[in-house]
């Protein structure tokens, strides 16, 4: 029995294609279509899937990983595997390493011609010397997210169809803090050098944008018009408030000192939460971002004391609160978390051991415990 589809294709086959160019030349069919078979492809990962096709007639499709750093889209139509997309996702050429099908929709073809309709998310990872921390535009319906965390390396190309709405503004990257407010369909976002309020239901509609001058790390809300946020401000952290107002952003002149309350690094990882007029940060308190801490900022000052055993080169993940019901066995008290991982102090390897943690602080008190 012959081979129908590239499903039921042995394993043999896909190493033998994946070691191999499979010829000198590329082989182009009548009409001009470009085939699989392509002068130099040497396949370093494959995946292959199958589509329900407008018709109802069932399509594989292969999406493929090559040993210089393209992602290919294959279709097999009427017997025969056609490249219909192509785009090269690392440069320099790099080996792509892996490749993993993880959700799909839409729809594919039609009676007599093929269509990209279809919604394809793939992650595709490699070893990169320098790691860029941005979001780039690739082709027209493919994006490559990079990893924020440059120790990862590992990056996201992730294809969308075109009626998916996005943002880019030339000459502002860093689009590290969000802030989502449902009441007014609103979604701000801080980046370096500015605050951008975006329409949420065509998030490349802005609505308003203000200066800042420096990396946005925090941005919370107070009250329906008014905003905390906090910058780097050239390593000297600093924090003000925001109003938006019929559409328009306005920061105020009323700067703050912003020193534990927001990390002097842009790249370093911490976390907040407004609870009330209290701002609880899980950050450092010093330059060289040798000082982590766990600070209540409000007219009663607290912050943990600097223990090696108690935060050990911590990387803060998260931080919220949760409310106590009123029958709670242990009072109405309100519970701040934290969630962060850091090196253990309580085992003794050879090489540092990361482990998971959970902090808990009392609202109207300081005192927590640590769990694992």
């Amino acid at each position: 029995m012959g081979i129908n589809r590239s499903l039921d294709l042995p394993d043999k086959t896909l190493q033998f294609v994946r070691d191999h160019p499979l010829m000198d030349d590329s082989v182009t069919p009548i009409g001009g279509q470009p085939r699989l078979v392509k002068r130099g492809s040497r396949f370093s990962r494959i995946v292959v899937d199958r589509i329900t096709a407008l018709d109802g007639k069932p399509y594989d499709v292969m999406f493929i990983g090559t040993e210089n750093g393209f992602l290919q889209k294959a279709v097999n139509f009427d017997g025969e595997m056609f490249i219909i997309e192509e785009v090269q996702l690392f440069q320099p050429p790099e080996p792509v390493q892996s490749l993993t099908l993880s959700s799909k929709k839409g729809d594919l073809g039609g009676q007599r011609t093929l269509q990209k309709k279809w919604t394809t998310f793939l992650k595709a990872s490699l070893v990169c010397s320098v790691p860029e921390l941005n979001v780039q535009l690739i082709v027209q319906d493919v994006f490559v997210l990079k990893s924020e965390d440059w120790r990862e390396n590992i990056f996201y190309a992730v294809f969308i169809p075109q009626s998916i709405k996005t943002f880019k503004e030339e000459g502002f990257f860093n689009y590290s803090t969000m802030l989502v407010r449902e009441d007014i369909n609103t979604l701000f976002v801080g980046a370096r050098e500015a605050v951008y309020a975006l329409n949420m239901e065509d998030i490349s509609e802005r609505l308003s944008t203000t200066e800042c001058r420096n990396y946005i790390r925090t941005l919370h809300k107070i009250d329906d018009a008014k905003m905390y946020v906090c910058g780097t401000n050239a390593f000297s952290p600093t924090c003000a408030y925001m109003t938006f107002n019929k559409g328009q952003l306005l920061l105020e002149n009323n700067f703050e000192e912003g020193k534990g309350k927001c990390p002097f690094d842009p790249f370093q990882r911490y976390a907040s939460v407004l609870v009330e007029d209290h701002l609880y940060a899980a950050t450092s308190i010093n330059f060289l971002g040798s000082e982590p801490a766990v600070i209540r900022n409000s007219g009663n000052f607290l912050r943990t004391e600097f223990k090696a055993s108690w935060l050990n080169e911590p990387n803060f993940i998260y931080m919220d609160m949760v409310e106590e019901s009123q029958n709670n066995a242990d009072g109405d008290d309100d519970k701040v978390y934290l969630f962060f991982s850091e090196t253990a102090v309580e085992y003794d390897f050879y090489n540092k051991l990361l482990v998971s943690r959970i902090a808990r602080v009392c609202k109207v008190g300081f005192t927590g415990t640590k769990q694992r």
